[in-house]
């Protein structure tokens, strides 16, 4: 997947667009309209037109740079080198697992990996944030790479986004 399959919403709150609700802070598939062959783009199987693309949604990977520029993961858009990643990164274990963090009072970056040892840990998100950093959006997709604002999960399981109950629709 590349830098323009994957969009998000611009707002925190959800979107009632034409009868279908977008959640705030998910990730939806798109198709561009040079993809789709078609004037409009193609998100989670509905027709947007630009005006509505460019009015509620953007593209997930230059938000996750924005995100990834105010951790320090960035510098002047430039990746950082492994051992500064190193320094910012919070390893947990969860049972034989072992998860990567990193993050402020504002975002969370999980690495769910799933190595079994700091090193491989390390080494194998540090690959991750390379990729990603170079357009693969893959990661995001599959939750390889995760993103919240509640905190580390206790057990090991996803990073989430507290929720907006405001609803937004056109």
């Amino acid at each position: 997947m590349d830098k323009t399959n994957l969009v998000i919403l611009k707002a925190d709150k959800q979107l009632i667009l034409a009868e279908d609700t977008y959640q705030a802070n998910r990730l939806y598939r798109c198709f561009t309209p040079t993809e789709n062959g078609s004037e409009e783009f193609l998100i989670y199987g509905n027709n947007i037109s630009y005006l509505d693309f460019d009015k509620y949604f953007e593209f997930a990977y230059n938000r996750v740079m924005r995100e990834w520029e105010s951790l320090g993961l960035l510098v002047n858009g430039k990746p950082i080198s492994k051992a500064k990643f190193k320094a910012l990164a919070d390893i947990h274990t969860y049972g034989k697992r072992k998860v990567l963090f990193i993050r402020n009072s504002e975002i969370i970056y999980g690495f769910y990996v799933l190595e079994t040892n700091n090193v491989e840990t390390l080494y194998r998100s540090y690959e991750a944030y390379l990729d990603l950093l170079s357009g693969n959006t893959t990661y995001l997709d599959r939750a390889i790479i995760q993103r919240g604002n509640r905190g580390i999960p206790l057990s090991g399981g996803s990073l989430k986004f507290y929720e907006n109950n405001f609803v937004n629709s056109k």
